[in-house]
């Protein structure tokens, strides 16, 4: 079993498709080159995340692989997010391009 400090914790996901659209309506919308990052409030002591691939990206693998990169970065960087808040986190078709250096800016 993996450690809650070195894994993503549950209390740390979105995972009900209501809190993605409730997050994406309501929330501030930051645009990158490889990512759309929407944040909202929230009412939980933590940030919570959620990840969105879809098939534009590309393949399975594709996706995949950029969602573990994501969730990876967002893991390591916890700490520098404010709390209180949900993130839906939308990678565009660029990020499948991108290496993890990228991503992370």
């Amino acid at each position: 079993m993996i450690s809650s400090a070195l894994g993503f914790a549950r209390r740390f996901r979105l995972r009900k498709r209501k809190h993605f659209l409730r997050t994406q309506r309501r929330g501030q919308r930051l645009t990158t080159a490889h990512v759309l990052v929407f944040m909202a409030e929230h009412r939980s002591h933590h940030s919570r995340f959620g990840f969105t691939v879809s098939k534009k990206v590309g393949g399975a693998v594709v996706r995949n692989r950029v969602r573990r990169r994501l969730k990876e970065i967002v893991r390591l960087n916890r700490h520098a997010f404010p709390n209180r808040h949900c993130f839906v986190i939308v990678a565009r078709p660029e990020a499948s391009q991108a290496d993890y250096a990228s991503l992370t800016h």
